[in-house]
């Protein structure tokens, strides 16, 4: 069964199972998703399996599977096929496309991200630049923001290691630690 509430919510639905929308708009190209949840307007409009989206706009476009949303633009890249991503706060995770296993909390937390996998930023604007490294981990406030394609790298602070862009295998701890590294 399913649950659809507003207007053109799940339109286009034919054969999805077990998914519950809510909202202007929501689910509305979806045709065959299964156990999913959205609340918001235009949210989780594309196919996508074992899902949640809150929040206007939240994963409006994503098509990978087993990620959840939360936030206005939360994990709304019109390409986004990247699964198992946990998103949280508005913006947070808007650019990820193919990249796996992220978790972003924090107003735009990890929002520039295409490809990169296995990345944690807690915290607004934690890795705010971050495009396509894998395997780092910023907490606190614009922790590790200008880090690109760097890999492996470990900020915790609020603005730590902020002028790392493609550097691997750092650690700074402490509020601005490693700032000019």
């Amino acid at each position: 069964y399913n649950v659809a509430i507003g207007n053109q919510c799940q339109q286009y639905l034919t054969s999805g199972s077990s998914n519950v929308a809510v909202g202007n708009g929501t689910m509305v190209q979806m045709a065959n998703g299964v156990d999913n949840t959205a609340v918001g307007d235009i949210a989780m409009t594309q196919v996508t399996n074992r899902s949640v989206a809150i929040g206007k706009q939240a994963a409006a476009s994503h098509t990978g599977n087993d990620s959840v949303a939360i936030g206005y633009q939360a994990l709304s890249n019109p390409v986004s096929s990247g699964a198992f991503n946990v998103v949280i706060g508005n913006a947070a995770g808007g650019s990820l496309s193919t990249g796996n296993s992220n978790t972003a909390v924090g107003r735009r937390a990890l929002s520039a991200n295409t490809t990169g996998s296995s990345n944690t930023a807690i915290g607004n604007d934690a890795m705010v630049s971050a495009t396509g490294g894998s395997n780092n981990t910023a907490v606190g406030g614009t922790a590790l923001p200008n880090n690109t394609t760097g890999y492996q790298n470990v900020a915790v602070g609020v603005n730590a290691l902020t002028v790392n862009t493609t550097g691997f295998n750092n650690v700074a701890v402490g509020r601005f630690a490693a700032q000019a590294n």
